[in-house]
Formats: C-alpha cells, structure tokens, sequence
C-alpha cells in the first residue's frame, strides 16, 4: 500500500514540475520496477507460464497507468499533440461558457450574481433555472478561478447527468488532457446514503473518457481512451462529441486482454474482427495499445435487439462468454440446463451476458408472452430484456448464454449492468464468490428485485410529481427526495401500494 501511494506521489509531481517527457521516463522505471521480480517457472511449465506472465503485465501496467490517471490533476500536465489537419489560421479558439454570460449564477455562500460579472476569485457556481447552460449545454455547475467571467487553469463542470469534467482552461479555452468521471452505472443526480451492499453508492469516481483538447475542442487526430459501465476498455480516435470514431480501434473486455479490433463510427461498432492484446507504450502522455487479431475471417458489427428481434446473428457466440461459461444439465432437481464455469474465478469476475428482445415496461405488459415470462429481466432504465419462447432452445439462441442461469439464495453471481459493442446496453452475470472450474453459477433474483422496485417508486413519483406538483428540475428533485424516503430501502414491500397507486394516477393523467 505504502509503494503504492509513493508511485502515484513521484508520477504526479514529476508530472507537475517537468512536463510529460518526465511522465513517459518515469512510467517506464515504475513499470520496470513493477515486474522486475517475477519469479521464474519450473522447466515443464515454462512455456505456459511465461504466456501468463505477458498477460498479467499487459493487465497490470493498463490497470496501474488507468489509476494513475483517475487521480491525476490533468491540468498540470502539459500537453504537445497537434492537429496535423487544424492550420493555424483555422477556427477561432472555443471557449465553452461564452454562452452563459449572461445567466444568473448561485455562488457559494448564497449570492446570485451574472455569470460575467465573477471575477477575481475562486468559486463554485450554480446555474439557476432556464439558464442556457443548464438547458442548452447540459451545465449545471462549475468550479475554477474566475476573471472576468472566465475560467483560468483547473476547471471542475459538473453536467446534468452528475458526471464531472476535469480540464485546465486559459482565458475559457480548454487545451491539454481532459478526463470525465462518472458514477458505476452513469447516472448519479441521486446521491442516496445507500447501506444495502448491492447498491453502488452515487459517486462520480470511474473514469468515463480520457481526451485531449486543442483550443477549446477535442483533438479528434489524438488518441483517447473509453471505459465503457460494466469493465473493459474503448480505444480509438475520437469524433467532435468525443465518440469513438476511427479504423483502428480497439474494445478490450473486463480481462483487458481479448478484444474486437477494427471500426468505430460514433461511438458504435461498425465491424471488428476478434484480436489479443500483445503490448503497450506510451506516447505523450497516452498509453497505446499493440494488438494481434487472432480470428481474421471473423466479424462482428453491433447487433442491437429490439422488440421483434433479440440478434441478426443468433447462432454466433460472443467471444469472450465462450472462453468463460458452458451449458450442462443443472445440479438441481428438474431445473433443466444451467450455466457452469469454464475455469477458475474470483469475486467480480465477469462470466456472462444477459441480452434479450429490448421492451418498454409497458410494452412488456401488453402481450401475455412477455408478461408472464420466467426471463423477463429489467434491463437499464425503463428497459425490458425478455427471451421469447424460441429462443430459449440453443439450437436458436447461443449468441449469449447468461439466460440460462439458475436461482439460488446460495448465489454465487449477481447481475450488474454492462454495456456490450456488439449488444449494447444490457446485463453482465459477475462472480460474487470464488467460483471453481466446472463448478454451477446461480444468481439470487432477490436481491434486485428490491433495487428494481426502490428505483420504480422514485421514477413514479418523479414523473407524478412533475405533472401534479409542478417539479421541473429533476436534479433538484431527486436531491430533495434523498432526504425524504431513505426509509424505502428497508421497507420497499410496503411502498409497493404507493408504487401501484403512482403507475394508476399516472395512466389517468
């Protein structure tokens, strides 16, 4: 623990004091110094496990560099990526608040006061109703140093959805490495005080994106990283909304060592072909990636279900579940087929993919199939993940296995979110427990079932209260709810009348 903290201490401040020809000499001694005692094998197993020990490297320095980053202080590091494709005479730098000039701002301490007219002082604002960053640029806040209205060096945003933009801005302008933090599951406007263990705390601490930023715009010729909710990793050249947008691109799943190499368009997978992590190197600043594709002759384009058709490719497996799980006759009595493990696994694991048909909560209601079926699951948000009838026989479905997980209070997994390239946005089985290779994998469907209903009362009660009380700002909302019902974790069977009785008013609004 004690080497550790030294690591990042040394990294940031000779980041700080000499620029990032410091960060790239001393990333390389830390990562020397890091696997430099490696312990040799015996001779028979020395092939094997010198593989191993590549793969462990890759894996730590990913993960080693990517914590550095997360508590680095991107505005002291100082950046010499160019655009090759942005002359000089080009566009006018953008500077990101010169549209809010003009809006009414709360500072701390309480006094409101335009935008403009903050200078000479360090603060926190906040934006007030009908402002046009709060409803044009998604702004609800800001923190940094302020002349005139504008920002000067570190610069805290806080966007609407509770994410948080680090950047360093001179005279407004936003230039050198940007990083956007984000709560586990995205979404973190409602901080509750949360004990139950299988509700992650609403705090902004997981990166969603490292960028670098040239004249107050993403440098869309430089390399960025993605860390997609659920684990893994997406990186690419990035679009003008910082999306991935490139030729060479690469996804790496949660073992950050398989992946899918090839086209990004947008932020969505437009064709990529399974590869293998092989190396990494850093250039100015950025860690790069070297790869090797291992199944050339194979694609894989996004493949988004809907409510007809749960995949275009049913049959084709995802690479990374094949490697983890299998389908065998379950351990318990008359429960037909289960899900086992393929190797050996720790707790947070991930073992498999839930995908389905993608319905509405209202349209999983509407026909008896999906109502009264055993593998509807609540997907994110107002999302349904159901398994029709036909696809729950693998002779049509093996695209993704996680459905046929068994139920069992001695669970060894759970289901958490995940967002997939090829499926997108659906559900991940994760280990909770050491699992065994052959061992079965059972999920409690309790467990979710008091997050899924605590959640529904909230969003019933938003949506009734925005019709019936007037509540407009959902942010302030949802803040104001978390001081009101923390109680309805511990008594979540007893909201149920009042989550039925919401859904009624609602329908007669």
């Amino acid at each position: 623990m004690f080497a550790e903290k030294l690591r990042r201490k040394l990294y940031y401040r000779l980041v700080s004091v000499g620029g990032m020809k410091w960060s790239i000499f001393l990333a390389g001694v830390l990562i020397l110094a890091t696997f430099a005692t490696r312990q040799t094998s015996t001779a028979d197993q020395k092939v094997v496990a010198e593989t191993w020990r590549r793969e462990d490297k890759l894996r730590e320095r990913l993960e080693g560099w990517k914590s550095i980053m997360l508590d680095l202080d991107v505005s002291r590091v100082r950046h010499t990526h160019q655009d090759p494709h942005r002359s000089e005479g080009g566009a006018q730098p953008f500077r990101l608040l010169d549209p809010c000039l003009a809006d009414l701002v709360e500072v701390e301490g309480g006094q409101i006061m335009a935008l403009g007219d903050l200078s000479g002082r360090v603060a926190a604002v906040t934006f007030q109703q009908g402002s046009v960053c709060r409803n044009t640029l998604k702004v609800i806040g800001v923190e940094g140093t302020w002349r005139g209205g504008l920002v000067e060096g570190a610069v805290t945003v806080r966007e609407e959805d509770g994410s948080v933009l680090h950047a360093a801005m001179h005279r407004g302008v936003i230039n050198g490495m940007v990083k956007k933090l984000r709560c586990k599951y995205q979404d973190c406007d409602l901080e509750l005080e949360d004990k139950d263990e299988n509700i992650e705390p609403r705090v902004e601490q997981y990166l969603e994106y490292l960028a670098i930023y040239q004249d107050g715009r993403v440098l869309q010729a430089a390399p960025s990283w993605w860390f997609p909710v659920g684990g893994g990793a997406l990186f690419c050249t990035p679009d003008h909304k910082v999306k991935a947008d490139g030729s060479d691109c690469l996804y790496l799943y949660p073992d950050l060592k398989t992946g899918l190499a090839g086209f990004w368009r947008a932020g969505s997978m437009v064709q990529a072909t399974p590869a293998v992590l092989t190396g990494l190197h850093l250039q100015l600043g950025m860690l790069i990636p070297e790869f090797r594709l291992t199944r050339p002759s194979l694609f894989y384009k996004e493949d988004i279900s809907n409510s007809h058709t749960i995949s275009k490719q049913p049959l084709v497996p995802d690479i990374f579940e094949e490697q983890r799980v299998y389908v065998a006759e379950s351990v318990l009595a008359n429960a037909g087929f289960g899900l086992f493990a393929r190797r050996d696994f720790v707790a947070g694991d991930l073992l498999s993919f839930y995908n389905g048909v993608r319905l509405s909560d209202h349209e999983s209601r509407l026909r008896k199939e999906h109502r009264r079926s055993t593998y509807r699951i609540q997907g994110w948000g107002d999302t349904i993940l159901d398994i029709p009838k036909v696809y729950t026989n693998l002779r049509n479905y093996t695209a993704t296995l996680g459905h046929k997980i068994n139920h069992s209070k001695k669970n060894n997994a759970e289901f958490s979110l995940y967002k997939h390239p090829r499926f997108g946005e659906i559900i991940g089985v994760y280990a909770t427990k050491t699992i065994k290779a052959g061992m079965e994998v059972f999920v409690n469907y309790g467990y979710i079932e008091k997050y899924i209903a605590t959640q529904g009362v909230l969003d019933g009660m938003l949506n009734f209260a925005r019709v019936a009380g007037g509540w407009d700002d959902k942010h302030e909302f949802r803040i104001e709810m978390k001081r009101t019902i923390g109680y309805v974790r511990n008594k979540v069977d007893e909201m149920k009348p009042i989550l039925s009785a919401v859904k009624m008013a609602r329908t007669f609004l």
